[in-house]
């Protein structure tokens, strides 16, 4: 066993806790409903998910309570799990200015589940999806949203956007 790794095997799934990404003022912020961008950190663990999800086998990324402000897309790797603490309690949010889509895949939308968190666009004009999958290399294929709460994208747009196979 090594003694410094980041993640946890849970039943042969990695999982990483995502507060080993933050530095402790991010962490505060987060916990503390404070407007800080947070998605550099967010990324870094989905992109070390990437690592995985090319075997098939995927990453488990966990977000602890709290409210994660982001200033710019996130993109989920194939075979990847995104979950929180539940939708009451974890919470995606734009920063101010944000622009485009709040989270997309990374062209291969396989196996991308989505669990127990909400994501709220704050009524932003420049937000035009909330989600948006499949329209990369290969339409959403597989994979779950599940206990998930979309509110607040711009007026008229759909919250969610998913180009999936039959």
């Amino acid at each position: 066993r090594r003694r410094h790794t980041r993640y946890i095997s849970v039943t042969g799934v990695q999982t990483c806790a995502l507060p080993i990404y933050m530095t402790s003022a991010q962490i505060y912020a987060v916990q503390n409903r404070q407007v800080v961008d947070v998605a550099g950190p967010l990324q870094a663990a989905l992109d070390d998910a990437t690592l995985s999800g090319s075997t098939g086998k995927g990453w488990s990324i966990f977000m602890p309570m709290g409210l994660y402000y982001i200033g710019s897309t996130l993109s989920i790797p194939n075979a990847t799990m995104f979950f929180g603490a539940g939708r009451q309690q974890t919470g995606i949010r734009p920063m101010s200015g944000f622009n485009g889509v709040m989270i997309t895949d990374k062209g291969n939308a396989s196996k991308i589940f989505l669990r127990d968190f909400r994501i709220d666009g704050l009524g932003l004009a420049g937000i035009t999806d909330l989600i948006k999958m499949g329209y990369g290399a290969e339409p959403l294929g597989g994979g779950e949203f599940n206990n998930l709460f979309l509110y607040g994208g711009s007026v008229g747009l759909p919250a969610a956007n998913i180009n999936g196979l039959n």
